[in-house]
């Protein structure tokens, strides 16, 4: 009867906990439904210096989602974004999650979009789509450090995943803060596309040290160049999370 109570506290008790982990709130929560539709500028925290990153409702997961068309001036020495302050835990795990939506860039050169994580000084996590390509990179900016993965548009023949244009994308970042006032022991421990994990991608592999040195508090949107014409160059980006990484919880075991 003991042994039979004691297996139910422990159950009891793992559920409370598990409970308790999965209702933590996001620290990150963007889904641009609650925006008006048109310029994202000054609305819910944006501003930068373009008004061609819009909030429309045609091309979404559901509700809204930004749209990125990628038709700045490519002459000038400006990088056309927009940003809002965010507030990243600095320990722990936790998992930054974006949607992603391609149609199909027309443009010879130049990165079309770009969405990222960064400090006051540094783009640390950044996902950006250039004309047949996506990249995603993480940057060390203690030790200088950086490690990316490509994947094509579907117009690369060979070797690279194809992140086929024309349809949204789900990627996760597995991010492990460590413990608080620790130097060194930031890490991404997987990057995941879909489900499926890319970490064998990494030039420098996963886990990969990242080292912030300051707390990451920007998210970035950043609108890209092309030459002349109208082109369906757009990039959409929706329902962007970041969360405690309570997926750990899968790994528990009761004996």
């Amino acid at each position: 009867m003991k042994a039979r109570l004691l297996v139910f506290f422990l159950i009891s008790g793992a559920a409370v906990i598990f409970s308790r982990a999965a209702s933590a709130a996001p620290w990150l929560e963007e889904a641009f439904d609650s925006y008006s539709t048109g310029s994202l500028n000054g609305q819910g925290g944006w501003t930068g210096n373009t008004n061609r990153i819009t909030v429309v409702t045609t091309t979404s997961l559901t509700g809204r989602a930004a749209c990125l068309d990628a038709d700045e001036n490519p002459m000038l020495p400006v990088v056309y974004q927009l940003q809002r302050p965010v507030t990243v835990p600095i320990e722990g795990r936790h998992v930054f999650s974006f949607a992603v939506r391609v149609e199909t860039p027309t443009a010879p050169f130049g990165q079309q979009a770009a969405m990222a994580l960064a400090t006051s000084q540094t783009e640390v996590i950044e996902l950006q789509i250039f004309p047949t390509t996506v990249t995603m990179t993480l940057r060390n900016e203690w030790l200088d450090i950086t490690s990316a993965a490509s994947w094509d548009l579907g117009t690369v023949a060979g070797g690279a995943p194809d992140l086929t244009t024309g349809t949204f994308h789900l990627f996760e970042v597995d991010l492990d803060f460590g413990k608080a006032n620790e130097a060194m022991d930031d890490f991404v421990r997987d990057v995941r596309l879909d489900g499926q994990s890319q970490a064998h991608l990494f030039s420098s592999g996963l886990p990969g040290y990242i080292c912030v040195q300051s707390p990451m508090c920007r998210l970035v949107l950043v609108n890209g160049a092309t030459v002349g014409g109208p082109a369906p160059d757009a990039v959409f980006f929706d329902n962007v999370v970041g969360r405690p990484g309570w997926l750990a919880a899968r790994h528990w075991h009761l004996y």
